[in-house]
């Protein structure tokens, strides 16, 4: 009888054992698959932001290039708009 009790208490314990790993194990996997959507999240809110930062760059990079090439044929047609041009971006600076 003495095998029996030693057999029945090995395999309420491999029972438990197994039930608490796998517990464990379930549990593990939702925390990681939690983990993973939140970065998945994370990731796609940044590469927005990301994106939104490119488009702002190109824009305002697209505008102060159209007037670079306005005020260079202005500069050309008209020199004397070169010293009055400095002079404004002087005195604007003087009050900045």
């Amino acid at each position: 009888m003495k095998n029996g009790n030693w057999l029945k208490t090995l395999l309420v314990f491999l029972s438990l054992t197994s039930f608490i790993l796998t517990f464990l194990l379930y549990n593990t996997n939702t925390r990681y698959n939690k983990f993973e959507s939140t970065y998945k999240h994370q990731t796609d809110s940044l590469e927005i932001l990301s994106d939104s930062l490119r488009e702002e760059l190109f824009i305002s990079t697209h505008e102060n290039g159209v007037e670079e090439m306005v005020l260079d044929s202005l500069f050309t047609k008209y020199p004397k708009l070169q010293n009055e041009h400095d002079y404004i971006k002087y005195k604007s600076n003087l009050f900045e």
